[in-house]
């Protein structure tokens, strides 16, 4: 270091000084404890030109940047001793500058001095107001982050963005943390982190902001760091994104993928990867139900997929509430369900099994009560294999599923028979008179004892199709409309898959089909015409509406015998076979207690 030997070597000395501090593109200051200017390279306009400079002034006096006397960053510096970096403020003409304050201490710690160095960066604003411009097209929002100071900068549209008044999200790095979801903010921040120290080219990634409404929002973040010679992040510059739309469609297009279309449960994919993620030591006991749902095939030949599609939803919804937040509930397909329960003993397991019993008991009094077999399994040790274990759990169904007294489709014909004349007392009645009516006519018409007895049976259940027509039309009094008419038509061939679907029944399937037959070709489903239609049906058809005339209905006035029979004989050669409706005139009534 060189030392002047005089005065006027130090003055040239300074002068050089001075003259190498006026080739910087920024204000240096240097500032006393009395906030005297003992150097700078500013200039004012009201000195002369031998004596340029703002020296021995108070540095407020002249300062740029200061509104209020608190705004003096040599204030700070000087009050705590701790540098001031990289603050950025406005100045008339809407100029910007960047402040950085550094102090100058003593060996014993205490600031001496502190050195201000003020750069323009009016042309860095500029670019972010056109950067901001250029992306207000699409709708992006900007963030600038001064890396060293933690301060940050958000655009009015990213504020905008997530519903935000501008200027209300706080402008440091915690303002922009704390609305950073939960569940992303440490891999936000390792990511950030990453690439300030260069192990990515730039910062991306998509995670949830929270907005105004307190809800949060998916973003796309993207930026871009500067560094210093040394390697150290200086700033960070990025953009944000609305995603919530493409997020959506990809939530949906995972859902769909992972979950099964028809009871909203996870699927078989979900449950195979289940599987093997905990099949863990931390998992065990593990237990695993296996269920299929009763009586399902039954119910989908006698009312349809449609029906028995909402039997397996309504399975679904009785698991759901049966079981625990933490249970991983899948359909494995058809009507068959698989449960994983992690950190469950087989004693828990059986209670849970219970409870969906006791869940399907509640829709008791429903035509079509749910009801699920099951079988249970549980892993205490990683030594027993898991795919062994699952097939164990299906064989343990299906020895429940054999072991049944009853089987499954006899329950599910039993409750319908049941609930045919628990619905409607009258049609058990009706089945009575009609029973009381057969004797003597097949009787007349020398029916052999097989034919005696399936008529007999077909009195009791020519209209157990009715019990899939809605009850508001059953009993409406009055006139069908054109819709409920065509749903009225459809019990025969209900009524048709419900006794192919009985053994007990089997035999009267087309007897049923076609009780509404007409001798004209006139009736319904198929139009039979004359002896096309069974005999049996035939002599059913006379009888029933024998019955249906001479006692009440909502929809028609009730006739007396004698009005009846005019009926039959008007009727006969167009509804009725003639030749029946004769021998069914010549029935001795007076015996008869209908």
């Amino acid at each position: 270091m060189l030392i002047a030997s005089n005065k006027k070597e130090l003055k040239w000395q300074n002068n050089m000084l001075q003259r190498a501090f006026e080739m910087l593109p920024a204000n240096v200051s240097v500032i006393d404890a009395n906030y005297n200017l003992i150097f700078t390279n500013r200039r004012t306009n009201k000195r002369a030109d031998d004596d340029p400079t703002l020296e021995g002034e108070k540095c407020f006096k002249s300062c740029l940047y200061i509104k209020r006397p608190e705004d003096c960053f040599a204030k700070k510096v000087y009050a705590s001793g701790d540098p001031v970096l990289g603050h950025q403020v406005q100045i008339k003409d809407d100029k910007w500058v960047e402040i950085d304050c550094l102090p100058i201490k003593d060996e014993f710690g205490k600031v001496m001095m502190v050195v201000e160095y003020i750069s323009d960066v009016t042309h860095y604003e500029k670019r972010m107001e056109r950067w901001q411009l250029a992306l207000r097209g699409n709708k992006d929002g900007i963030w600038d982050w001064n890396i060293p100071t933690g301060e940050m900068f958000f655009s009015d549209q990213w504020q905008e963005m997530l519903g935000y008044q501008p200027g209300e999200v706080e402008g440091l790095l915690k303002g922009f943390s704390k609305l950073v979801h939960p569940s992303d903010i440490g891999l936000v921040m390792k990511r950030l982190n990453d690439h300030m120290a260069k192990k990515t080219d730039r910062f991306s990634m998509d995670y949830r902001m929270l907005c105004a409404d307190g809800k949060y929002k998916w973003v796309e973040g993207r930026a871009q760091a500067v560094w210093d010679k040394d390697g150290n992040a200086l700033r960070m510059t990025g953009t944000q994104s609305d995603i919530m739309e493409r997020k959506s469609s990809e939530l949906e297009t995972m859902r769909q993928t992972l979950h099964d279309d028809l009871t909203g449960l996870y699927n078989r994919t979900y449950f195979d990867d289940s599987l093997v993620r905990l099949d863990t030591q931390r998992m065990l006991p593990l237990s695993i139900i296996m269920g299929d749902v009763d009586g399902l095939q039954v119910i989908n030949d006698i009312f349809g997929r449609m029906v028995a599609d909402q039997l397996v939803c309504k399975i679904a919804d009785i698991l759901r509430k049966s079981c625990r937040k933490e249970d991983i509930i899948t359909s494995w397909g058809g009507e068959q369900f698989a449960l994983l329960l992690p950190n469950t003993s087989e004693n828990t397991a059986y209670a849970i099994c219970r409870r969906i019993q006791d869940t399907c008991q509640e829709y008791e009094k429903e035509v079509i009560r749910p009801s699920i077999s099951m079988g249970l399994v549980t892993k205490v040790s990683l030594k027993h294999s898991i795919h062994d274990l699952l097939m164990e759990a299906e064989d343990e169904l299906h020895k429940q599923q054999l072991a049944e007294t009853r089987t499954s489709h006899n329950m599910v014909l039993e409750a319908l028979e049941r609930n045919l004349f628990e619905e409607s007392h009258e049609s058990e009645e009706h089945a009575r008179r009609l029973s009381l009516l057969e004797y003597p006519f097949g009787k007349l018409l020398r029916l052999s004892g097989s034919d005696h007895d399936a008529l007999l049976q077909l009195c009791r259940f020519h209209d157990v199709g009715k019990i899939a027509i809605n009850n508001q039309i059953l009993t409406k009094n009055g006139l069908l409309t054109m819709k409920e008419w065509e749903q009225m038509k459809t019990h025969p061939d209900i009524g048709r898959r419900i006794a192919k679907a009985s053994p007990k029944l089997k035999h009267l399937a087309e007897l049923i089909y076609t009780h509404h037959e007409r001798w004209d070709g006139n009736g319904y489903p198929n139009g039979l015409r004359g002896k096309k239609i069974p005999r049996l049906t035939r002599m059913l058809a006379i009888m029933d509406a024998y019955d249906v005339m001479t006692n009440e209905r909502t929809y028609k006035k009730t006739m007396t015998h004698t009005e009846a029979l005019e009926e039959l004989k008007l009727k006969a050669g167009t509804q009725f076979d003639p030749d029946m409706v004769k021998i069914f005139l010549r029935i001795d009534w007076s015996n008869l207690k209908l």
